[in-house]
């Protein structure tokens, strides 16, 4: 019997390794939002999701400007405020919040403030 259960277990903890390796680096975006000031469109917010759980949020802002950017933000998705902090990014660098929030709702309303 003990012998069973061990060939039970080592094929899924091999494809739960399997998984997880497969899904490193892999995103599927989702929206982008642009954000506008007197500039132009000085920041874009991209949402995407991790490919093997759909729930797990993540977010890129990149800066589209020659200058270092700092803002408070707050992110909304229908309505609902799921993400609030602070960034500061590089002449036209990117910043990667990786596991942010958690959101199952499909192709959610989203809005982005800074100030």
């Amino acid at each position: 019997m003990r012998k069973i259960l061990y060939l039970l277990i080592i094929p899924f903890l091999l494809s739960n390794q399997s998984c997880t390796k497969d899904c490193l680096n892999s995103d599927i975006a989702y929206v982008n939002v642009d954000v506008f000031n007197g500039w132009g469109n000085v920041v874009d917010f991209i949402f995407t999701y991790d490919s093997c759980n759909e729930c797990v949020n993540n977010f890129t802002i990149v800066n589209n400007t020659q200058y270092q950017l700092s803002y408070n933000f707050n992110i909304y998705q229908n309505g609902i405020l799921v993400y609030t902090g602070y960034f500061i990014v590089s002449p036209y660098g990117s910043v990667y919040f990786n596991n942010a929030f958690n959101n199952c709702s499909m192709n959610p309303y989203t809005e982005v403030t800074i100030y």
